[in-house]
């Protein structure tokens, strides 16, 4: 069943309806499983610890989109209140689009193009001292608050994680699979020619291993308390994501 851009609350709905459908065809094991759950978010207020517990050992992939809306709910990105959920997701993904232009999307100027500027034969003789500012910005500037040292400092950051990212769990196929995006994610680093550790399949539509790209990149620069890192990434074929490889404390 395709997800729709719906809020949670009707497409908690829709899963309702789709799985009286499809419950017969189901085993008897399974389709108990999923009525357990379905039963603990029917009622306006969910139980947070009970549906922790239920889905410790496992939910159901039989009932697609019934998986992503547990999480969720037990990672507390929806509240507990099923009548606030379509504002908490339109306030989550406002969140991220506003990350994505602040973090990723490529930097556009508003200000108009200045006028090209006409010499005479005379200004062509004269010679131009610039002045040597201490705080003016360009790509070898080391200084702390210098647009250009944090853009190399995001590229780094951003090669090393596609490179983890590319090679996530590469005995699964869904990582590798094109989304339902039809166009590709355009990036502030798109423009710069660098190696890449793994040929794309799908040209011209973006994979899975992308937006968990995007989504790992911003997290690491909300938290710049913490260092992202790929200790032995480099020695391996198949990264696994989770652990402390991924995340360590700065000193």
């Amino acid at each position: 069943m395709e997800r729709s851009p719906m809020g949670d609350a009707q497409f908690l709905k829709a899963l309702q309806m789709h799985l009286s459908k499809k419950r017969e065809s189901l085993p008897a094991r399974i389709a108990d499983k999923i009525d357990s759950i379905m039963f603990i978010l029917k009622p306006d207020r969910v139980n947070n610890g009970l549906l922790r517990s239920r889905c410790f050992n496992g939910i159901p992939e039989d009932l697609p989109g019934l998986r992503p809306l547990c999480w969720k709910i037990i990672m507390g990105y929806l509240s507990s209140e099923k009548t606030g959920w379509d504002s908490e997701l339109h306030r989550w993904r406002q969140n991220y689009r506003d990350f994505l232009k602040e973090f990723i999307l490529p930097v556009v100027s508003d200000s108009p193009p200045a006028p090209p500027i006409e010499e005479s034969p005379e200004d062509r003789k004269k010679v131009i001292h610039l002045p040597r500012s201490p705080t003016s910005d360009h790509p070898l500037n080391v200084d702390g608050k210098s647009n250009w040292k944090t853009f190399f400092e995001d590229l780094e950051l951003w090669d090393m994680i596609e490179k983890d990212t590319k090679r996530t769990r590469s005995d699964m196929n869904f990582f590798l699979q094109p989304t339902r995006r039809k166009t590709t994610f355009t990036n502030r680093f798109s423009h710069i020619p660098r190696p890449q550790c793994q040929e794309d399949l799908f040209i011209g539509q973006e994979t899975h291993n992308e937006v968990l790209l995007r989504i790992l990149f911003i997290y690491a620069k909300l938290n710049s308390c913490l260092l992202y890192t790929s200790d032995a990434a480099d020695d391996l074929l198949c990264v696994d994501l989770g652990g402390r490889r991924i995340i360590k404390k700065k000193k």
